[in-house]
């Protein structure tokens, strides 16, 4: 339960995020539980529509369309394959067969510790693979598949290389805890079922060929694989997607029990500075979009990341090295997508300008370590809670107007939840 909670606190907040972050963490972890109990109902009902569609018109479609029946299968299954690829196929070591450079500060020991434990208390016997990701980004993920185990990568969590260039050893465990109590309990069924949307989208073209045989004509099938999953996958992603923010606290309460939540709190901070470098690439991008159209986009967003150091920057380090080089002059790209990306960025960087940002290092000063202890924390969450466009970084996902849209809650309120549950 939470102690005394200052009522300046959360008189910024509307009535529903107040609510969002009074909820206990004995209280979030009941409503999860709850959820998952309906997310399985939903589970239930789309496999079954599914595999009773398949049943039905299969038999009948396949001796009509075997090639095209063959086609939806083929397109279903590497579609899949690929996003599946993109999220887990980059380059990543074992933990323990990492280079020393990269895995030094947290002892493979330590992590086998850490996992007994979160494991102890979410009840589950589960043991996860450990990756380090090599990725500049300051972002750690779990996967953990009810069907696919068998396989590392789809049983795991990957840490990216880069928190270990920058994070403390107690920030770095905190963000592991985080990661392993999202493997053992807070990943929804449906995020441990992705294999689905594979067979709800053959359902779906099945369905939609058999209602109408004339669409099986060359072009018109190929409109009609693309699109026919799309009203199935919008509703499964819709049901998936339920409670994530809840995830996140929860997730937090548990590196806070077992770490501390100083040490989540900093490591939230940590990855929040690093977030507005990477909008920084972001506003960079854009101006070279303007002045060349028809540039392929991944190639501008990859030049200027390899600029960005492997160390923590800050901002102007960051636009120092993002305009020491000149970029590449090539043709090729996607006008419309080019135009779409540079309006997004416009909007974001507006929205980042209507933020009140409050430089948490301006708050390291009874010692200054790069670290806010229990008191510095206080003052600066009390800071934090004296205006409505208060953000803790300059990053357009944590601005209000955005974050309904957001699958994480915003750092701010992260921070402010933790403040709330374990150091007040």
């Amino acid at each position: 339960m939470t102690a005394h909670v200052p009522a300046e606190l959360l008189e910024r907040f509307s009535k529903r995020d107040s609510v969002e972050l009074r909820r206990t963490p004995d209280q979030r972890d009941l409503r999860l539980r709850r959820l998952f109990r309906l997310q399985w109902c939903g589970f239930v009902l789309l496999l079954a529509g599914s595999v009773a569609v398949l049943v039905i018109l299969v038999p009948d479609f396949l001796d009509a369309h075997p090639v095209a029946f063959s086609v939806v299968v083929a397109v279903a299954v590497v579609k899949h394959v690929l996003e599946l690829f993109g999220l887990l196929g980059g380059e990543a070591f074992r933990y323990r067969d990492a280079p020393e450079d990269l895995s030094g500060v947290l002892e493979p020991e330590e992590l086998d510790s850490l996992t007994a434990r979160v494991s102890e208390r979410l009840g589950k016997s589960e043991k996860p693979n450990f990756y380090i990701a090599i990725d500049k980004e300051a972002n750690a993920f779990s996967t953990n598949s009810m069907l696919f185990n068998s396989i590392p990568r789809y049983n795991a969590i990957f840490l990216n290389s880069y928190l270990f260039h920058a994070f403390s050893r107690d920030e770095l465990r905190a963000v592991v805890v985080h990661e392993l109590a999202h493997f053992y309990r807070y990943i929804g069924p449906l995020g441990r079922n992705a294999w689905l949307g594979v067979v709800g989208s053959i359902a779906a073209c099945v369905t939609l060929f058999s209602w109408v045989p004339e669409l099986t004509e060359p072009w018109t099938a190929i409109f009609v694989i693309w699109w026919a999953p799309l009203p199935f996958l919008w509703i499964f992603n819709l049901v998936a997607s339920s409670g994530q923010r809840d995830l996140e606290y929860a997730c937090d309460a548990i590196a806070a029990e077992i770490v501390g939540a100083e040490s989540m709190a900093n490591a939230l901070l940590k990855m929040g500075d690093r977030a507005e470098i990477y909008e920084l690439v972001e506003h960079e991008m854009g101006r070279h979009l303007d002045e060349n159209p028809k540039a392929k986009i991944p190639e501008i967003s990859q030049a200027l990341l390899d600029r960005i150091p492997d160390v923590p920057v800050d901002h102007d380090e960051a636009r120092r090295a993002l305009r020491s080089e000149p970029m590449p002059e090539d043709d090729g790209g996607d006008k419309k997508e080019s135009r779409k990306l540079v309006a997004l960025i416009r909007r974001n960087h507006k929205l980042r300008k209507a933020l009140d940002v409050m430089r948490w290092s301006r708050f390291d000063t009874i010692r200054r370590d790069g670290w806010l202890d229990r008191e510095e924390l206080h003052r600066y969450v009390m800071s934090l809670s004296r205006g409505e466009f208060a953000a803790t970084h300059e990053v357009a996902v944590d601005h209000p107007d955005n974050e309904p849209d957001q699958t994480h809650p915003s750092t701010r309120k992260r921070i402010i939840c933790l403040y709330l549950h374990f150091l007040t």
